[in-house]
């Protein structure tokens, strides 16, 4: 928190404390649907989930809660005005019963993941429906709950609806410990790119034109080619920068967009690339004007811009697959129609990252040279590129629908009709 700045804002709330404010408004619009997510990518998910389950009944009263400043902020952005906006609460049992007391949701929802005892308990008590959307299984985790499912079973056998993204996880989640009738198979919301809210933009970047302008006022060349890399993690930009000089010997036009997964890591980011020679310029310094910084390099120290600047990308690396473990999900850059490169750790969308390379819809490469190949390949082959960018895009298919299919399970199980 100290880190990402902004926490002194409601901070209380973290501890069940409302502002009187805050309780008036809440106490005005008794028994909400309380959707829970943990940052920024999670909260994405809310918000489509949100707009699907608006679609279905406009006047639906919604919280909306995170744990970072982050989410937080993405949300009072994005969200409806009349949804609440809060901080989770600690999981203490203090903290945890004055929000609900003060909350009095009718059904508990929570996105992708991110499960807490006291919280699943005093729900129980309580009689309040709880839901896992949308969720995912890594196999470290699917390992770790293994190890502990004495422990982990009886915290899984408190949720009332667990809805997964594919059938091939129906029954890892019924072998953990949750009861096969209450588990869904929807689609992943995060995938649906058709979903209620999908295309909503940051008011930051309205449009191409505008992305265009920042760009050209960074630096970059007119009709220059752009390399971003999303979602990076510590080690990957330092990487992503001497692949990008190798790709310029051929290239001279080529414009790198860096995109950390933590803005607060900005400071560090931009010493890395300018330890390499590159001219490096923040996002936060760019105002839109035509007057050009001169620089090789634009470094996203922004939140929640990012789905936005994927339309403005030639070509896509996915972070946290080369210098760490997991991956981020390729599925918005996928959705916006660029060909995407991704290291060999993209653990935590393995089902997705097998259906594209099933298809050859990506590229995954084991290091930073099979990247820098990887990437002069499909930059020397514009055509090929946009049929690998395309046959990636066909992948989403399956997923089209899912958040209003999992609106539709939760509005039932909250005696709410989905017609």
């Amino acid at each position: 928190m100290v880190r990402r700045g902004n926490y002194r804002r409601d901070f209380w709330q973290r501890f069940g404390f409302f502002r009187p404010e805050v309780c008036a408004r809440l106490a005005k619009r008794p028994g909400p649907l309380w959707l829970q997510a943990v940052s920024v990518g999670e909260m994405l998910v809310a918000l489509k989930l949100v707009a699907a389950l608006r679609a279905r009944e406009p006047g639906l009263p919604l919280v909306l809660s995170t744990t970072t400043t982050t989410g937080h902020q993405l949300a009072r952005e994005r969200a409806p005005d009349d949804v609440e906006v809060i901080y989770n609460p600690i999981d203490l049992p203090g903290a945890v019963r004055r929000t609900f007391r003060a909350l009095r949701p009718t059904q508990l929802i929570i996105v992708d993941g991110g499960l807490w005892p006291n919280q699943l308990w005093r729900a129980r008590e309580l009689h309040v429906p709880t839901a896992l959307v949308n969720a995912r299984l890594s196999p470290r985790s699917e390992r770790r709950f293994r190890k502990f499912r004495r422990v982990t079973a009886t915290l899984f056998g408190l949720l009332d609806l667990v809805a997964v993204p594919v059938e091939t996880d129906l029954e890892r989640w019924r072998s953990l410990g949750v009861a096969r009738e209450n588990l869904h198979c929807t689609g992943s919301i995060k995938f649906d790119d058709a979903a209620p809210g999908a295309a909503k933009r940051s008011s930051s970047a309205v449009d191409d034109n505008r992305l265009r302008i920042l760009l050209a006022e960074a630096g970059s060349p007119p009709h220059a080619l752009v390399l971003l890399a999303g979602s990076t993690h510590p080690g990957e930009e330092k990487i992503l920068g001497a692949v990008y000089q190798r790709l310029r010997r051929e290239f001279e036009a080529l414009f790198l967009v860096v995109a950390p997964r933590h803005a607060e890591r900005a400071t560090d980011v931009r010493a890395d690339l300018e330890s390499l020679g590159l001219r490096v310029v923040n996002r936060t310094s760019l105002s839109g004007s035509r007057d050009s910084q001169n620089a090789e390099v634009l470094l996203l120290d922004t939140t929640g811009e990012l789905r936005d600047w994927y339309e403005a990308a030639d070509l896509v690396f996915i972070g946290k697959s080369l210098a760490a473990i997991g991956g981020q999900n390729p599925a918005e850059a996928v959705a916006a129609g660029k060909p995407v490169v991704f290291g060999p750790h993209m653990e935590n969308f393995a089902d997705f990252v097998g259906a594209l390379l099933a298809v050859d819809g990506a590229v995954q490469v084991r290091d930073a040279d099979e990247l820098a190949t990887a990437c002069l390949r499909l930059l020397k082959d514009p055509a090929g590129a946009q049929a690998m960018a395309a046959r990636a895009h066909r992948q989403l298919d399956a997923h089209r629908g899912a958040a209003v299919r999992t609106a539709d399970l939760l509005l039932v199980r909250t005696n709410i009709s989905a017609c």
